[in-house]
């Protein structure tokens, strides 16, 4: 009798134990269903940003596109009469030596430029822009007094591409398309300048070289060498068949050899190859791929339309295998602190891609901590964290403020930490 107690007993701990895990998974499956049977299209849709019978007039209301390391801004700036497109890149930075100090002169990410749109009429209300969140493009349709312009803008998912579409009416067939490169200066640097603060002025910063113009048959190009090694090289191509137009852009640096100028020209005649059908269709295979990994709705459509742009602007602006989210992304705008600042900017950036279903997106945070921290015994003897520690990574800068430790816990200069960081006022990249 004892042994046929201790067998059911055995069988009634089994099942309470597998039953959870059964229901888990039937749960799993049912959502996995419902999802599946979710109209993404349609749905989608309405959470795209739209902008009706007007033009976004700066880039922090504009449309952004990016891929986790490319990125793009549509807007009209005010009294321009014109759509302006900025270009930036998470992984461009300049790399000067010792002789420079702060690390945002050091080692600041740089800007790249930005093309200018310009009707041959003037834009007209009624003109409008949307953002198509399930395909990751924006869209802009131009009425003009000499007729009208449509583009269509994406920055591919996987390649380093900005590919702008154009249909145009009338005398809008002969719009200019022109590049503005912007100085390869320290963002921090020119923000002082600009703004009259010394404190964030460098007194000592020798200036890169001017960007150079250049031309390989098909492929035009500017190429920004920079002063103490590597360069940027923004090229682009365009094609014209009737009143469409193809423009495919790209932005390379490299460093510490001169080549972004071959490598750009080299993406570019690819592309064109691949054709732009093959192009667009790989593109929105990848986010159509992505939205679906995972579902919210809410009744409160304003909620559910924030939540939706965040999970798009989360995969613009970083990948597992891409640059780490700085202040910036892959958007460089006028800023000083052209870098990761590690005071919780970095850390809050990536708080929603703990959910089960992007830790792998995330990684690229913890993955930056392991790659760029110096080891610690070497570097933080706790009697002397009282200057700022910084480490330039593999993409982009890492940036741990000055520590203030607690007065009682100061120990002679020369003395070593006698236990973990944390134990003795220093800290670590993960807290």
């Amino acid at each position: 009798m004892n042994i046929v107690r201790f067998f059911f007993r055995k069988i009634g701990l089994l099942m309470a134990l597998l039953l959870p895990l059964a229901l888990a998974a039937s749960a799993q499956k049912r959502a996995q269903k419902q999802v599946r049977a979710i109209d993404w299209p349609a749905f989608m849709r309405r959470q795209d940003m739209v902008w009706h019978d007007r033009l976004p007039d700066a880039w922090t209301n504009g449309p952004f596109l990016g891929n986790g390391l490319l990125g793009a801004q549509l807007y009209a700036p005010p009294d321009s009469n014109v759509v302006r497109i900025d270009v930036g890149r998470s992984d461009y930075e300049d790399h000067r030596d010792s002789t420079q100090q702060g690390f945002a002169t050091r080692y600041p990410r740089l800007p790249i430029g930005y093309f200018l749109l310009r009707p041959v009429g003037k834009i007209q209300p009624g003109s409008s822009m949307r953002l198509d969140l399930y395909n990751a493009e924006a869209t802009a349709d131009l009425l003009t007094t000499k007729g009208r312009i449509h583009l269509r803008a994406y920055v591919h998912a996987d390649k380093m591409l900005l590919v702008l579409e154009t249909t145009a009416t009338g005398q809008e067939t002969g719009y200019g398309l022109r590049f503005r490169p912007l100085a390869a200066v320290s963002p921090r640097q020119q923000f002082g300048i600009d703004h009259q603060k010394p404190a964030r002025i460098a007194p000592h910063y020798p200036a890169n070289p001017a960007p150079r113009a250049g031309r390989d048959q098909e492929v035009r190009y500017r190429e920004q060498t920079l002063l103490f090694g590597g360069q940027l090289t923004t090229a682009w191509t365009e094609r014209r068949a009737g009143p469409a137009r193809t423009v495919l852009i790209t932005a390379v640096p490299s460093y510490p050899a001169a080549t972004a100028t071959a490598q750009a020209t080299a993406l570019l005649r690819a592309a064109a190859a691949s054709g732009l059908a093959q192009l667009r269709q790989s593109h929105r295979r990848w986010w159509n791929a992505y939205f679906p990994q995972s579902f919210v709705s809410l009744p409160e459509a304003r909620l559910e339309n924030f939540y939706w742009i965040q999970m798009y602007k989360l995969a613009a602006a970083t990948r597992a295998d891409r640059a780490l989210m700085d202040n910036q992304g892959p958007w460089l705008q006028p800023t000083p602190w052209p870098y990761a600042t590690w005071n919780l900017n970095v850390q809050l950036s990536y708080w929603p891609l703990t959910r089960p279903t992007a830790l792998a997106w995330g990684s690229r945070w913890p993955a930056a901590c392991g790659s760029t921290a110096p080891p610690w015994p070497a570097t933080c003897p706790c009697p002397t964290a009282r200057e700022p520690m910084a480490s330039a990574g593999p993409r982009a800068p890492i940036w741990w403020p000055p520590l203030k430790r607690p007065p009682a816990r100061t120990r002679p200069k020369s003395a070593a930490c006698p236990g973990p960081a944390t134990t003795c006022g220093c800290t670590t990249a993960t807290r």
